[in-house]
């Protein structure tokens, strides 16, 4: 489309609105508007942020909570007759080689 054709297409859609009337706002509209701004008993947007920070915060007290609590359960307690180095030999023992 050459610059002369695309002007007289816009100039065709500008006329197109040639003789449209705008709708009148219902009486008292601004007034109404503007006493609830001025008396502050408009709705208030509260920010999702916080919320979303603090849901945040608590799912993972929640899973730090349940991993330490898992990970006591899963422990093995030492006995009271073997030391922690007679442990570890047995360890060391059942990964040696019988070749």
């Amino acid at each position: 489309m050459d610059r002369s054709e695309k002007d007289k297409w816009i100039d065709e859609v500008m006329g197109s609105l040639d003789g449209l009337q705008r709708i009148p706002a219902p009486a008292g509209l601004y007034d109404g508007v503007m006493s609830r701004v001025r008396s502050g008993n408009g709705n208030k947007i509260h920010s999702l942020l916080p919320r979303i920070a603090a849901v945040a915060a608590i799912l993972l007290l929640a899973v730090n909570v349940a991993s330490v609590f898992h990970a006591t359960q899963k422990s093995k307690p030492v006995s009271s007759g073997k030391g922690v180095y007679n442990m570890v030999d047995d360890q060391i023992s059942e990964l040696e080689s019988t070749y």
